[in-house]
């Protein structure tokens, strides 16, 4: 609805006052004149708050208190939410993925593994980490015949070190891997990414495909039997090929 209001300056009304017989040092006519003096100050002659106009208690303008604030009463910037920088804050947007928190994103800071807890199944992976033992293993080797020999080992333990200096026996399953060759050194490999116990067998020729992966923990060497040769027996966690216990390898 429309203001009926007619917008008119404060001089001529109150020389309309005095044209209607108030005297102008008359107890009324200063009573009016101070209430439309306060009144001009505040609002428009069309009854709008004069954007000059101080709130109670605060001395800037109406105008600097509303200045975050748009004509259609939403805050033009997320900053006049909060001033209190140490209570409140805010995301920024190249941290976020569809408004969640995204460690992908390149504003997420501090991206370290140190920031992020263990778990019993996720490790940081370390120098410590990378040093295990294996414990209780027999290591075989086997002519499977046709110029091809196997290697096998019984279920055993992967002693891996802890991040309270301590240490952890992972029960790993039996293994087995045929098609080799005969009369061959091959170094056994065991990859468990989730150091859980769900290892699986790796062998190779190369000391270093331990490199290959930052899953894998050495776990010995054996020598496959010459074809129509008996059994063989390797030697676990880093007895052999070179290694000892004590080097880091991945």
């Amino acid at each position: 609805m429309a203001n009926p209001i007619q917008q008119r300056p404060l001089e001529p009304i109150l020389a309309e006052l005095i044209k209607m017989g108030a005297q102008p040092n008359g107890a009324l006519f200063i009573a009016m004149r101070d209430m439309l003096t306060r009144s001009d100050k505040t609002t428009t002659n069309n009854g709008a708050i004069q954007s000059a106009a101080n709130v109670t208690g605060r001395t800037e303008p109406l105008s600097s208190t509303l200045q975050n604030v748009t004509s259609a009463g939403q805050l033009s910037t997320a900053d006049a939410i909060a001033a209190d920088g140490s209570t409140f804050g805010r995301v920024a947007i190249t941290a976020l993925t569809a408004n969640q928190p995204d460690l992908s994103k390149a504003g997420v800071i501090n991206k370290t593994a140190a920031n992020i807890s263990e778990t019993t199944n996720l490790k940081w992976r370390t120098a410590a980490h990378s040093t295990a033992q294996p414990t209780n293993i027999v290591i075989t080797g086997t002519d499977s015949g046709g110029g091809h020999a196997s290697i096998s080992y019984p279920a055993f333990n992967l002693r891996v070190p802890t991040s309270d200096g301590l240490f952890v026996d992972i029960a790993e399953p039996p293994g087995l891997s045929i098609g080799l060759l005969n009369s061959t050194q091959y170094f056994i490999f065991m990859d468990d990414p989730n150091f859980n116990g769900t290892g699986s067998l790796v062998p190779s020729t190369d000391p270093n495909t331990i490199f290959q992966s930052g899953n894998r923990f050495y776990s010995g060497v054996v020598t496959t039997p010459v074809g129509g040769g008996g059994p063989t027996t390797g030697k676990p966690g880093g007895q052999g090929g070179g290694l000892n216990r004590a080097t880091v390898l991945a």
